[in-house]
């Protein structure tokens, strides 16, 4: 009865001589198959560009512009009525602004914590992805553990149900014997037939998630080194989960988005230098002008457009803050909350092992008795489904166990690629290749993806 104290997926799974899908190599699969991580990397790079956006008020423009003219003047002093002249011009000019009171400081500090909400926007998205192809690993390796057994039960009641029925013919035993044995096998099918449907689905959700072929599954190192109580957990979780990492950089943003419109109502100074050439017909309206310029502009007046933005501003801060204190209580709930599951876990495999050795011994001692007479057929029956039954709920108690240390460490922010070991086999965010450059001249002429 020892052995009982490994888990009977181990057991089933050393057997096999097969090369087995590993949960690393489904993760690594999953991840690189996943289109939301991939929308998530977008993400995380169209954030990158604002953040060079956001000091865009402030650079250099050129502008070139040609301007002709054709006009035919009625003039009754010109032979045919009609006077033709012609007229062109052609400017060329550059602009900055030199000061702007800085707004565009304001904007680059908010376009940086907008860049970290994506990119601890993109952890959380990569856990949701590592979290359900783990979950769907495990529940493939389950589903088939327990389908391995329905089958191992059905084929003891049929051997049971066949030697049954020739000792009827033999007579030595009755009709009613063998109606109990058969109805026992009638139960034992009707449950390999549910197990055989959650291991089609499981196997389905598994290869939807990885593409993998999923022909041998092995089982998977239990995650290590979790935090031994209830404060040790929520602490880390506060410490290091994404979606307070996230919440905290949009209160950040949304204060900076105040700032930014605090700083356009300010003075700003640009700068400009223009040469045009001007010819028409004849000489005298020929000329060559040079101007170069420096504005100060501020409003001096404050309109409804800039109260209801302020307003919207302040909004958007409060709702920030909410936001903030509601993610905060969450996350350090789920850590609560899947500390307690992991340990209740634990708890109820220890109670389905001596359940399992419990079960074993009254099956033993049925069988005993039965062959002596003291007990009738259907209580053998019965006490070697309830083993049958007993090692089904070991092995969901072991997956429960796995899943659940599995749950915990999302739940503290820490299912990634180094905690999984996946480290340098997944591309860093700040190792993406930007998108294509879809201005590739001189001219600003834009080559649109599709």
């Amino acid at each position: 009865m020892k052995k009982l104290g490994v888990t009977l997926l181990t057991s089933l799974l050393v057997a096999s001589p097969v090369a087995a899908d590993t949960l690393e190599e489904a993760l690594l699969a999953g991840m690189q198959n996943s289109d939301s991580l991939m929308a998530a990397q977008q993400g995380f790079l169209s954030a990158k560009q604002a953040v060079a956006l956001a000091t865009s008020g402030n650079d250099m423009t050129g502008t070139l512009t040609v301007k002709g003219a054709h006009t035919e003047s009625d003039k009754k002093s010109t032979s045919g009525g009609f006077a033709s002249s012609n007229s062109y011009s052609a400017s060329v000019g550059v602009s900055k602004r030199v000061f702007d009171s800085g707004e565009a400081e304001a904007r680059l500090a908010s376009a940086t914590y907008n860049l970290t909400t994506q990119r601890a926007s993109y952890r959380a998205q990569e856990q949701r992805v590592m979290l359900s192809v783990i979950e769907a690993y495990l529940n493939l390796l389950t589903a088939r553990e327990s389908l391995a057994l329905q089958q191992e039960n059905v084929a003891r009641l049929t051997a049971q149900t066949e030697a049954t029925r020739i000792r009827l013919d033999a007579g030595t035993t009755t009709a009613t014997r063998l109606a109990e044995a058969e109805a026992r096998l009638a139960r034992a099918k009707s449950n390999l037939i549910g197990a055989e449907t959650a291991e089609e689905t499981a196997f389905e959700t598994y290869q939807s998630l990885t593409n993998l072929s999923a022909d041998t599954l092995s089982l998977p190192t239990a995650p290590q080194n979790l935090p031994e109580g209830l404060g040790e957990a929520e602490d880390q979780a506060l410490a290091n989960h994404p979606d307070i990492q996230s919440a905290t950089a949009d209160l950040r943003a949304a204060r900076s988005d105040f700032d930014v419109l605090a700083r356009q109502v300010l003075p700003k100074v640009n700068f400009s230098l223009s040469a045009t050439d001007s010819e028409a017909t004849g000489t005298m309206q020929d000329k060559l002008d040079v101007k170069a310029e420096l504005v100060l502009t501020t409003p001096f007046l404050v309109t409804n457009g800039s109260r209801a933005r302020g307003k919207q501003q302040s909004a958007t801060i409060e709702r920030a803050k909410y936001s903030l204190a509601d993610t905060t209580r969450q996350v350090a709930l789920n850590a609560r909350s899947s500390w307690r599951s992991l340990r209740s876990a634990i708890a109820q495999r220890e109670a389905v092992i001596t359940e399992l050795v419990a079960a074993e011994l009254v099956a033993e001692g049925i069988r005993t008795e039965v062959e002596f007479g003291q007990k009738i057929f259907l209580d053998q029956l019965d006490a070697e489904q309830s083993v049958s039954d007993a090692k089904v709920r070991l092995v969901q108690a072991d997956e429960a166990i796995m899943l659940n240390r599995y749950r915990l460490l999302a739940a503290l922010g820490q299912l990634d690629a180094e905690a999984i070991g996946l480290s340098g086999q997944l591309i860093e965010l700040d190792d993406l290749a930007d998108p294509a450059d879809v201005f590739t001249r001189l001219l600003p002429v834009a080559d649109l993806p599709e």
